[in-house]
């Protein structure tokens, strides 16, 4: 099955975020043309009319990420928001000393894509993986632990809910909206998962959260 943005694999910085990019601005620009040409709308129906309404993707200048020739528009609004974290997470990796030297092994703009990696896996040039990313780009609720989020991304990691920290040595982030950023360091520890706190990394200039999960248990 075909993705709507296929994963990247093998990559350095500079060349994924330029696939992305292109595979952003040809769904937005496909998504405003859906949206500007589209059928007046019964007012009575403006909702589902507008959830039915299909991106078209098959045109010349298509990016070789994208997979589809049409797809619904709310699932492009979702995937160039996604797009949009994952750039300014691979951006901020890059311009990071601790980071920039790392590889990209694998980038999953489609969550339908991972089975079982995370949105961001980075490697040394031996092949050992260094860090672990989810990207997040959900509207926050009052506690991010109301909805079961906070434990899936745990999950994502690769972290059990058994009680005990990773024995590893890899270095695991979240990165989301400031708002939901600010939730999930509100929130408490899931059940089950050993005791750690979201460290909020420096992201000036860039538009998102980076947060890094530090186990009470660890230095560093």
């Amino acid at each position: 099955m075909p993705y709507l943005v296929k994963p990247i694999k093998d990559s350095v910085f500079g060349e994924a975020i330029e696939k992305l990019w292109k595979a952003h601005n040809l769904l937005v620009d496909q998504a405003e043309l859906c949206i500007s040409t589209r059928e007046i709308l019964e007012k009575s129906k403006w909702g589902v009319q507008m959830k039915q309404l299909n991106v078209q993707l098959s045109v010349d200048s298509k990016s070789e990420l994208i997979e589809k020739s049409s797809e619904r528009l709310t699932e492009v609004i979702n995937i160039v928001a996604t797009i949009e974290r994952l750039i300014c997470g691979l951006q901020w990796f890059c311009s990071s000393p601790d980071y920039s030297s790392l590889r990209i092994k694998s980038c999953h703009p489609s969550t339908s894509s991972r089975k079982n990696e995370s949105d961001i896996t980075l490697v040394a040039a031996s092949g050992e993986i260094k860090v672990l990313c989810e990207v997040c780009d959900i509207v926050p609720s009052a506690k991010a632990s109301q909805n079961k989020k906070n434990t899936k991304i745990l999950k994502s990691l690769g972290l059990d809910d058994n009680n005990s920290p990773p024995s590893d040595r890899i270095h695991r982030f979240v990165c989301a909206s400031e708002e939901y950023a600010k939730a999930l360091m509100k929130s408490t520890v899931p059940t089950g998962f050993a005791q750690f706190h979201y460290q909020p990394e420096d992201m000036q200039p860039y538009c998102c959260q980076m947060l890094r999960l530090l186990f009470d248990s660890q230095d560093d």
